[in-house]
């Protein structure tokens, strides 16, 4: 195979993802095939033939002891159920056609006069091999009210439904948004997506995959590329070596030669050598794409995941993360290998903050419920506190799993054997998939001597290292004494508590913070300390109290410590607030706020909390700063339980404004997530832990935290947002002492095992040791420029494509440090004037060089939020003049193009910024005058690299692309007879028949005369102009009135010149005809 045959779609991606899967066991269907099962119909998208045929030979039922058949009726009833859903809203759509996945259709079957429902399966889950798996290639969809299609590049059915969608791309595959190929393949899937497009397949889909060889991802409908995850085998399962070795005899598994041949047939763009080579060489090795497969599309291990972890969250669906699949299953395989009758041993579950725990517990109770060798399962959730509570029966319930929270001891047993409640208190709700509840129950159930014996009880421990290894958990163990506790933590276990974890179960798995981080699950977390001048006024204060009770017993004076709290009273002394609450909002103005993110304030108590508000709010009356804590009389942070007169105060105007306090909670945190609302939210315990925020970037700390509280608190800031690098920590109090020389621990967290919180924090110092490094990076590309001050030779430097992608690329890592350099005290401290000053002039220079060269190669312009982000820091914080930003530029048809071009002197750069602006505006409009721009782009192209090779000067490159561009836009006439001279539609028609004729007939020596040509496009214009209506593009039978017209005029023109043109030529010439008057009309 030509080596550059390697790289291309087909045969990099497509082909080998087809390979695959046949030697996966599913059965491949030629296009033809894929057409036919479905009527012959592109609007539909399930193979009816094959379903209705599975249907009717897997389902049965049995009636009054004997096993029947269902009736042709049910079997029809089922396939409507699934082929006549009406679309109201994608995802809720898609929801629908889940439920009948994993449910089945109940239809009515009358035997000897009694009728009963009897349940249809759609798949059968129990017994994976009993199902057919199909898959095909360039499956056309028909988009909503048109007969234009779409053609994902691989389908997978299950049963005849289209449950996988694959896109691919070439790996190497160039993009004028700078996307990587499985982003393009994302970008893909989600325009597919639109009301406008073929939903009707989406609704089915259950996974979605964007694949080009070494790039993989996959995710769920209307999922962001944020939220595509890679996937990896962790070894729960199978063995590393084992499965590397499944994996390589999968791929090279050769097909067979009927199968190579019934694939060309579809594939007929690739020589047959080349496509047998791809899909019988036996020397690959796996990529990334072969392992998402491999590892996804195992068909038991497909079904598995649609059945019990496919979850449906606030209108949001979402598929299982590695991490959280292999959770389940190795929780799943702990309890059944439990002796019969015997009580199960639990574990503990340690997923990092943020990777979506919560969910997780959602999957392994729905697995639970699926599990066929536990009869009766019941699930028990608990949290120690109400507000967590709260939000886990809300997640369960927005996962369509009913969730009944326990609201006594008493009731908590109730919902788990009814036989304790008297049974007319217990109403319908009690009938709970989940029961929540707070951990205070189990000690009022205990107390009341109130149990259950069950053993298929599982208790998931949320947040279990506050509650799982003490006495609490000997008190849920009086309450379920045979059941199977899982705990559940965000954060490791401490040294301490490791040996006593063993004793209930050991560690079931974990994914730690440096896991995530790689993963992409979550940020990077960065910290920096700014102790206040506390620390040299606590120096002082210390001193003074050692004098003043010199006479007092080591006892006497830790009674006076206990009870004047000098820490408190130092951090609440009113010229270090005012210093922190100045630093604060100056930081968050200067760099928080303009790239549109938020932040959390934690602070010592609920005074502090209102003291720091008004602060800011003198300081800095634009801010929107809200305060977020408990009503007056509940203990919170390091306030008494005594209320003073400014809490009451605040919490009367709370009441004033939200009229109680769930409303006030709700409202706020809304505000706050939302783009708009609260900027600065300032907190006292509330929200530290399980508050979920993407838009919060930096959290200001001002209060104690340890060990637990400390990892919670930090990870507020750790959620995926676009343009979101990291989350940043601001330590005033000093909860995390110092880094140690390794940088890699904090003496605030040593008492967790080192491995277990590795990466967990990155000092800011580290991050800025790497901007010199990456500021070089940028200056290397420009090494051989002789005078790096001339701006000119600078652009020209970067005329090659890969040079410029460089450029961009080592740019916007050196920007993006300098961002976060720029944004903490360290740097400043750190670095002189003179060395702050050189860094802001070369990232002002270097903003304008990009500008620069993407406005005069006509490079695609990006408004993604990382441009804005750059461009921001530039105007607003390296005080310079106003940089201009790079707004959409005009094509060359636009009025303002000439302005544009008039205001640049220096020919070589006037004549790029012509010559590319040309090529660029003929490639946008190439569907519109194809001959025409597909000439003038050829020639542009050829003008840019004599140029770049020195053939010709800059005065002699300015004055061709001048010529180019004025026939582009029509100041210079084209070439063409006079007959469609002043009909524009009938000149584009003139030269792509010209072109067709001239290909065709001038190999068989026939000519045509170009009058007679112009002729011909005249009479088809104006039948492509008489036939047009309002949306006539899809209006079918106003396309084949047109077609059948033209035909009957090429046919003419066919007899008189007494050509030998063949009925398909003709059928080509007709279709780019009629493909090129849809495009101009629209």
């Amino acid at each position: 195979m030509d080596k550059s045959e390697v790289f291309k779609e087909k045969t990099a991606s497509q082909l080998p993802a087809l390979r695959l899967l046949s030697n996966l066991n599913y059965k491949y269907l030629s296009i033809d095939e894929a057409l036919r099962l479905r009527g012959s119909k592109a609007s539909k998208v399930i193979l009816e033939e094959v379903l209705e045929k599975w249907l009717r030979e897997n389902n049965s039922y049995t009636f009054k002891g004997k096993k029947r058949a269902f009736s042709e009726k049910s079997i029809r009833t089922a396939v409507e159920s699934l082929t006549n859903i009406g679309i109201e809203g994608l995802v809720d759509t898609n929801s629908k056609v889940y439920d009948l996945l994993v449910s089945g259709k109940a239809c009515t079957e009358t035997v000897d006069g009694d009728s009963k429902d009897q349940d249809i399966e759609f798949i059968n889950f129990k017994n994976p091999e009993k199902n057919i798996f199909h898959v095909t290639q360039e499956f056309s969809v028909e988009r909503k009210g048109s007969h234009q299609t779409r053609r994902p590049d691989i389908v997978i059915f299950v049963n005849g439904i289209p449950l996988v969608v694959i896109e691919c791309k070439a790996p190497t595959l160039e993009s004028k948004s700078d996307e990587t190929p499985e982003l393009q393949a994302i970008s893909q899937h989600l325009r597919n997506q639109g009301q406008d497009e073929i939903q009707q397949l989406f609704v089915y889909s259950q996974i979605l995959m964007a694949v080009a060889g070494p790039f993989a991802k996959y995710g769920a409908i209307n999922a962001g590329e944020k939220f595509w995850s890679q996937w990896k085998e962790d070894g729960t399962e199978i063995d590393a070596k084992q499965y590397n070795r499944d994996l390589i005899k999968a791929i090279n598994k050769p097909l067979s030669d009927e199968l190579v041949s019934k694939i060309h047939v579809d594939t007929l763009d690739i020589e047959h050598k080349n496509l047998k080579e791809v899909l019988t060489e036996v020397d690959r090795l796996p990529t990334e794409q072969d392992k998402l497969i491999y590892s996804l599309l195992n068909t038991k291990r497909l079904l598995d995941i649609i059945q019990k972890f496919v979850v449906y969250d606030a209108g949001v669906k979402k598929l299982p993360r590695y991490q959280q699949y292999f959770a389940v299953k190795a929780t799943i395989q702990k309890i059944l290998s439990a002796p019969a009758n015997a009580p199960r041993e639990g574990g503990l579950i340690w997923h990092t903050t943020g990777s979506g725990k919560s969910l997780t517990m959602v999957m392994l109770a729905k697995a639970l419920t699926f599990e066929k060798d536990i009869k009766n399962p019941k699930v028990v959730l608990v949290t120690d506190r109400v507000s967590l509570d709260k939000q886990i029966k809300k997640t369960f319930n927005n996962c369509d799993k009913l969730a009944v929270r326990a609201t006594s001891g008493k009731h908590l047993v109730g919902l788990i054997d009814p036989s304790k409640v008297d049974s007319a208190k217990r109403s319908k709700s009690d009938n709970a998939d989940v029961i929540t509840t707070v951990i205070d129950k189990f000690e009022s159930a205990a107390k009341a001597k109130v149990s259950s014996e069950d053993r298929d009880v599982f208790v998931l421990v949320d947040e279990s290292h506050r509650s799982q290894f003490g006495s609490n958990h000997a008190k849920m163990k009086l309450v379920f004494p045979n059941a199977c506790y899982i705990g559940f933590t965000g954060t490791p276990l401490m040294k301490k508590d490791k040996s006593t974890a063993t004793k209930f179960g050991g560690l079931i798995h974990k994914y730690t913070m440096d896991m995530a981080i790689q993963d992409k699950a979550v940020t990077k977390l960065l910290y920096e300390g700014r102790i206040s001048k506390m620390d040299a006024e606590a120096g002082e204060i210390n001193e003074w109290f050692d004098r003043f009770t010199q006479d007092l017993s080591p006892e006497q004076k830790a009674d006076v410590l206990k009870r004047i709290n000098l820490t408190e009273a130092i951090s609440s002394s009113s010229r270090r607030m005012q210093h922190i609450a100045y630093d604060v909002g100056r930081h968050f103005i200067k760099d928080v706020q303009p790239i549109g993110f938020k932040a959390m304030f934690a602070t010592s108590s609920k005074s502090k909390a209102i003291a720091y508000q008004k602060l800011l709010k003198r300081f800095f009356p634009n801010l929107y700063v809200e305060v977020m804590m408990s009503a007056p009389d509940t203990r919170e942070g390091n306030e008494e339980v005594e209320s003073k007169s400014d809490i009451n105060e605040f919490w009367d105007r709370v009441l004033s404004l939200y009229k109680n306090e769930a409303s006030y909670n709700d409202q706020v945190v809304e505000s706050f997530k939302s783009d708009e609302g609260v900027q600065i939210l300032i907190v006292v315990d509330k929200l530290l832990t399980g508050f979920d925020a993407p838009i919060n970037q930096v959290l200001y700390v001002d209060k104690p935290l340890k060990e637990h509280g400390v990892l919670q608190a930090i990870a507020r800031t750790n959620r995926l947002a676009d343009g979101k690098d990291f989350g940043l920590i601001i330590d005033y109090w000093g909860i995390l002492g110092k880094l140690n020389e390794a940088l890699d621990t904090y003496s605030g967290i040593e008492g967790f095992d080192e491995e277990d919180v590795k990466e967990t924090l990155t000092g800011v110092e580290v991050e800025l040791k790497k901007l010199e490094e990456r500021r070089t990076h940028v200056w290397d590309i420009f090494k051989e420029v002789s005078n790096q001050k001339d701006i000119e030779q600078m652009r020209r430097h970067l005329a090659p494509i890969d040079r410029r992608e460089d450029f961009y690329d080592t740019f916007n890592i050196f920007a993006r440090t300098l961002k976060l350099a720029l944004a903490t005290a360290t740097f400043y401290n750190d670095n002189s004037d003179k060395k702050i000053k050189g860094y802001k002039d070369d990232l002002k220079f270097f903003t304008k060089l990009r500008i620069l060269a993407k406005t005069s190669y006509g490079d695609y312009i990006d408004h993604k939020v990382y441009e804005r982000q750059i461009l921001e820091m530039v105007e607003n914080q390296i005080d310079a003049e106003k940089v201009e930003t790079i707004i959409d530029m005009v094509d060359i048809f636009n009025v303002d193009f000439p302005k544009e071009i008039e205001e640049i002197s220096d020919p070589a750069a006037k004549a790029d910024t012509i010559a590319h602006r040309t090529k660029k505006t003929a490639t946008e409009k190439m569907e519109e005058d194809p001959v025409l721009y597909q000439s003038l782009a050829e020639r542009v192209e050829k003008l840019i690299e004599k140029f770049q090779n020195k053939l010709i000067s800059a005065v002699e490159y300015l004055k061709n692309a001048t010529e180019i561009y004025e026939e582009a836009v029509g100041k210079k006439a084209q070439s063409v007879p006079d007959a469609v001279r002043d009909n524009e539609d009938a000149q584009v028609y003139y030269r792509l028949v010209k072109k067709q004729m001239d290909d065709i007939i001038s190999v068989r020596n026939e000519k045509i005369t170009d009058e007679a040509l112009a002729e011909l496009s005249v009479k088809a214009n104006k039948i492509i102009e008489e036939h047009k209506i309002i949306d006539w593009h899809r209006n079918q039978d106003r396309r084949n009135d047109m077609s059948l017209d033209i035909e009957d005029l090429l046919y003419n023109y066919k007899g008189r010149f007494n050509l030998s043109i063949s009925h398909e030529e003709i059928e080509g010439i007709i279709e780019k005809l009629i493909h090129t008057a849809e495009v101009r009309d629209k």
